[in-house]
């Protein structure tokens, strides 16, 4: 099952669990509009992935889960102005994947790299080069025993590797981490789901300062919540940095970690928490645990599933996937320091639903992001906000 319906069946599972007595958030306008609609016949693709690429010329590179012209999925270019270039269709086998859920990363040879959660010679799913000229490769095929399933965009690290994580496969069939090169050297670093261990990564990456390498597992750890990992230096192995508790923090940090300014890592835990809402968690690169906002269901919304995104002030730009004033999600500031949501933007029936992955800043100041659903043809789209 791909992860994009297995959000919205937990979405569907949680949902009703939330409070009605909600904590009151701050409101505040940001215009959002769709920016662009996926086609009613899936021709350029249906279902987009977490989150985008910012490319080098300012406009936003992205993947749908499905359609296109053969079915599986496609990888996309859209100008500032919403003009959409389909960069590459999927069409399964071999020589191909099928069902991208996550962006492509631009490799230090100019080149998009970028996995596929099926296909390739195995089935399992493969890691792809895309070139400038339109050229298409894989440059790795997942076997099982090496990976399978790999539902994180991939990280082009200071040693010119690429890292990425797969979501099953290896030796526990928990999920993997792995170091590949450009031309496609590939060695796993750790295999995840032993005892006490996390189990079935998910979400970006993030190199610190250091070069440590940071990430998060779904599920596992002491608490068996997920939590997040440290792999330093790159090669040694992973071990478990903060296990995260489902009913007083949060579980299941589907969108991995991001870095903030004074060395901590942000996430977002897509269920548990007081009401079962998720909750926004930090944790020091030595330990430690803080949670900056559980969610209510309220104006803030439930179900978060995107990495927060930094912004002045000390605050973080996020969506959840449900909930607010039409059940659909929120744009949410988050203030740092004192935990306070502010609503920017409730999805609703007349726009894109159940955001999900992180957003980006577009060399104009404005916010893009991805929701796999709703938009004028259902299909959902990529928004473009304040």
């Amino acid at each position: 099952m791909p992860p994009s319906t297995f959000r919205a069946l937990c979405a569907l599972a949680t949902a009703g669990a939330l409070s009605a007595l909600a904590t009151p958030t701050a409101r505040a306008v940001c215009a959002v509009h769709a920016l662009h609609a996926f086609a009613a016949d899936g021709v350029d693709g249906t279902r987009p992935g977490d989150g985008l690429l910012l490319g080098g010329n300012g406009h936003l590179i992205g993947v749908t889960t499905g359609g296109g012209a053969f079915g599986h999925g496609t990888v996309f270019d859209l100008s500032p102005g919403g003009s959409e270039t389909i960069l590459h269709d999927f069409h399964d086998g071999p020589a191909d994947g099928a069902g991208p859920t996550t962006p492509p990363a631009i490799a230090a040879d100019g080149s998009l790299y970028g996995t596929t959660y099926f296909g390739g010679a195995h089935g399992h799913g493969a890691v792809y080069r895309l070139q400038l000229t339109g050229a298409f490769s894989l440059v790795h095929s997942f076997s099982a025993d090496d990976g399978a399933s790999p539902d994180s965009p991939l990280l082009a690290a200071r040693d010119g590797a690429l890292y990425g994580t797969t979501l099953r496969g290896g030796s526990h069939d928990q999920g993997v981490l792995y170091r590949i090169t450009m031309s496609g050297a590939f060695e796993l670093l750790h295999a995840f789901g032993a005892a006490g261990d996390l189990r079935h990564p998910a979400g970006p990456l993030v190199q610190a300062r250091d070069g440590t390498i940071y990430g998060a597992g779904i599920d596992g750890g002491s608490e068996g919540a997920g939590g997040v990992f440290a792999c330093s230096p790159p090669g040694q192995g992973s071990r478990v940095l903060v296990s995260l508790r489902a009913q007083t923090d949060c579980g299941m940090p589907m969108s991995g970690v991001m870095q903030t300014r004074d060395g901590s890592l942000v996430g977002t835990g897509y269920v548990g928490g007081p009401l079962n809402a998720g909750c926004v968690f930090a944790v020091r690169p030595k330990g430690g645990l803080r949670v900056l906002h559980h969610f209510t269901g309220g104006d803030d919304g439930a179900q978060p599933a995107s990495l927060p995104l930094p912004a002045p002030q000390g605050r973080l730009l996020l969506t959840s996937s449900l909930g607010s004033t039409h059940g659909q999600g929120a744009l949410l500031a988050l203030d740092v320091g004192d935990g306070v949501a502010t609503l920017l933007h409730a999805f609703g029936p007349d726009d894109v639903s159940m955001p999900s992955g992180g957003l980006v800043q577009g060399r104009d100041g404005k916010i893009y992001g991805t929701a796999p659903e709703g938009g004028a043809h259902g299909q959902g789209g990529v928004f473009e906000a304040c």
